[in-house]
């Protein structure tokens, strides 16, 4: 289970290389004013991260599942040994041997402490799986960040326009700036 769940997460990668491409490819395809091929490199983009997001839900229960069923086989070896336990308890409670039944509580405790100390660190690989831990506001801010950065990029699409992008409208001002400054110069030393 855990080669699949490895397998799984793999693919999961995969789709996200593949978004970045596809969204790489509408990215070209906007700044060529390829509006119906942006649109679909960008279909791609989505169904890829979609399929990631799919991929990597799979890849957790696969892994909660895995170590539930691990749980499990120690449950189960434990049990063995209780049971192993009581009919030594059994056999001794038989002969009253006070040292044996010393001994065979002493072994019944050291299991059971272990069995405790088992089932303590399953059901912490278990919530582990299963939740993030990555701290809130970090989640929140690449969120905000990435919801600011699409809904540029989806007004962009939805105006069916090629808009340039922030550098290239940054580098477009500067050239005005720099084509008034020449016009003032100019109009400076013409003579009124």
């Amino acid at each position: 289970m855990k080669m699949t769940s490895k397998h799984v997460g793999r693919q999961a990668t995969k789709c996200i290389k593949m978004q970045g491409t596809e969204e790489r490819k509408a990215r070209d395809a906007l700044a060529k004013g390829n509006i119906s091929g942006a649109r679909i490199f960008a279909e791609n983009a989505i169904r890829n991260k979609n399929q990631a997001f799919s991929y990597m839900k799979l890849q957790s229960q696969l892994d909660a599942v895995a170590s539930k069923v691990q749980a499990q086989e120690v449950r189960a070896q434990v049990a063995n040994d209780m049971q192993s336990v009581t009919a030594a308890l059994d056999t001794a409670l038989g002969t009253m041997d006070v040292q044996q039944l010393a001994q065979t509580m002493d072994k019944f405790v050291g299991q059971s402490e272990d069995m405790d100390l088992q089932t303590k660190f399953m059901d912490s690989a278990i919530g582990e799986s299963t939740t993030m831990s990555t701290p809130q506001n970090e989640v929140d801010g690449l969120l905000s960040r990435i919801n600011d950065e699409n809904a540029l990029n989806q007004q962009h699409l939805i105006d069916g326009q090629s808009v340039p992008s922030t550098a290239a409208a940054a580098q477009q001002v500067g050239a005005d700036d720099s084509l008034e400054a020449r016009l003032a110069a100019l109009q400076g030393n013409r003579p009124m």
